[in-house]
């Protein structure tokens, strides 16, 4: 906690300046009490700094506690008068979140009337997004090679790899297909409109559409599998690097790396427009609801839905900062993907889901290519899948 990561967003005026005191970093020991329970946190200490040039007084402070998007406690405090331009203490009742909490955000609300104005409004972040994203052992499971497939079975679950590709190309679970199997998932380091002709014939198109397998492996580990690839990418004079974890009930743990070939000529300079993967949904889906940054800046959940009687996704603009998202069809079922710390973009088109690592933005909003180098991310598919 004391190398906790502190923001306020303000929205409207700042007449009240609000951080969170050194105190509530202080947490204490970890470890658990005789009977099982963990010591309670320290409590949530505000310090108010009063901008303007006069006191402030009969003030109220509503507040509301976040956690991964859902509103979880509420609360309203009065405020100690404050003399100009100076600050007061205030403990609006609550504790710091504990160590398994998700993200968690204090929303704060200042008004010297009830319906009047805010005087201020802040956003302070008590706990980062941290999420556990390992695949727990949940059960056998079986795998096989045959005809260049390579399959791994459960009672709940058929996922097969292409051996000569490398690529996932089936993801079903109770039945429910969740993947495209014509497809499947594939690595992508190209966005459309981006043109690096200037910096080669297309070099990441090129490495989009051509990766070299040089290297498929499966290792058993109990009751997990783990599946590896490794390409070269010769248009670009760099290498993929592949990992998928699979457990019985079809969770998995995707891992995708890129670094420079060291065996090649220095690469030149070709900034790489994207990093990520697209998963090609089949037909049926519509629904979208993801955790992550709202138009307004703030932090919370969404949803969005296909026009009635489509079952294509036309959701084409990039959305940043998301922590997870899902996608199911009308009878509730689908899939859901979760980032790591470093978070997602997210864009899906027609049945296209792309899973980007962020990218910074120019000031048109489109996408500033990456320079060139080492690139890693991580991230966790879950179904989500009702059993029959």
């Amino acid at each position: 906690m004391s190398k906790l990561l502190l923001f306020a967003l303000l929205f409207s005026k700042d007449t009240i300046i609000t951080t969170l005191a050194p105190a509530s970093l202080v947490q204490p020991a970890a470890s658990p009490t005789k009977n099982g329970s963990h010591p309670a946190t320290a409590p949530v200490i505000l310090q108010l700094l009063n901008t303007s040039a006069t006191p402030l007084r009969n003030v109220t402070l509503d507040w509301l506690l976040q956690s991964n998007g859902v509103v979880i406690k509420t609360g309203k405090a009065r405020v100690p008068a404050i003399p100009a331009n100076q600050t007061r203490s205030l403990l609006p009742g609550l504790r710091m979140p504990t160590d398994t909490s998700g993200e968690t955000f204090l929303i704060l609300r200042y008004s010297s009337k009830p319906s009047g104005p805010p005087l201020a409004e802040c956003r302070i972040l008590l706990k980062p997004w941290l999420p556990r994203l390992a695949i727990p052992p949940a059960g056998e499971l079986t795998l096989a090679d045959e005809n260049d497939i390579v399959s791994i079975r459960s009672p709940a679950i058929r996922i097969s790899f292409n051996r000569q590709t490398g690529w996932l190309m089936q993801y079903e679970v109770n039945g429910i297909k969740l993947l495209d199997d014509t497809i499947g998932l594939r690595s992508n380091f190209w966005t459309p409109g981006y043109n690096d002709s200037a910096n080669g014939p297309g070099r990441w198109m090129a490495a989009t559409r051509d990766p070299h397998l040089q290297l498929f492996s499966n290792t058993a580990m109990p009751r997990l599998i783990k599946i590896r690839t490794e390409y070269t990418l010769p248009a670009t004079t760099s290498l993929l690097h592949l990992s998928y974890v699979v457990n019985a009930t079809g969770e998995m743990l995707v891992t995708q790396e890129v670094e420079p070939d060291t065996t090649q000529a220095p690469a030149g300079d070709w900034p790489m427009p994207c990093f990520g993967m697209i998963w090609m949904l089949p037909p049926g889906f519509d629904t979208v609801t993801r955790y992550g940054l709202l138009g307004s800046g703030s932090t919370g959940i969404s949803r969005e839905r296909t026009p009635v009687g489509s079952d294509l996704l036309h959701l084409s603009s990039t959305r940043t900062g998301i922590r997870w998202w899902t996608i199911t069809g009308k009878d509730g079922n689908g899939v859901q993907f979760i980032a790591d710390t470093t978070l997602l973009n997210e864009r899906t088109i027609g049945r296209q889901v792309h899973i980007d690592h962020p990218t910074a933005l120019s000031p048109d909003r489109r996408p500033d290519p990456l320079p060139g180098g080492n690139y890693r991310y991580t991230y966790k598919v879950k179904p989500l899948v009702n059993s029959r």
